[in-house]
């Protein structure tokens, strides 16, 4: 799971670091170059690691802690999975349409270069940290929003 947002964060940084791209160059050969970034970068592996944390996910909503059901559940998993493998084509098909339309060739070659390799591999990291930044300060501001509001909403009569 943690590797998915991992892999996840790198195609969301790198689209928002990229704000314009010259879509004089050819689709098709920045289509091309965008394919072979996500082989070469193994985003297409996210689909693998999605399709699990998508069942954990569900498995307590479905099952109710019913350790029949549960069994169960966890029976028919890989057929589950394996019915939606067809759609990984086309979910690297969307990512290669997104890079290809965000990113110029120029930028599609530095992805497939040591350095872009490399940035492509930090990423995840770096966003991991930003996030942990991210949620510190959101759980100090809502424990601190939290007790205004109701500092407010008590002044306006209200009993919370």
């Amino acid at each position: 799971m943690h590797k998915f947002f991992q892999r996840a964060l790198i195609v969301l940084v790198t689209t928002l670091v990229s704000y314009g791209s010259s879509y004089a160059e050819g689709q098709s050969d920045r289509l091309r170059l965008a394919r072979e970034v996500i082989v070469e970068n193994e985003t297409i592996q996210l689909f693998d690691v999605m399709l699990p944390v998508i069942i954990k996910t569900m498995k307590p909503v479905l099952t109710q802690n019913n350790p029949k059901i549960e069994r169960d559940f966890d029976q028919i998993t890989n057929l589950i999975v394996t019915e939606f493998e067809p759609l990984k084509i086309r979910f690297a098909d969307d990512i290669a349409r997104l890079m290809a339309k965000r990113y110029t060739k120029a930028e599609l070659r530095f992805f497939r270069s040591p350095t872009g390799r490399e940035m492509v591999q930090s990423t995840p990291a770096y966003a991991q940290d930003v996030m942990a930044i991210g949620q510190k300060y959101a759980k100090e501001i809502s424990e601190k929003m939290v007790n205004r509001m109701i500092v407010e909403l008590r002044k306006r009569g209200h009993n919370i």
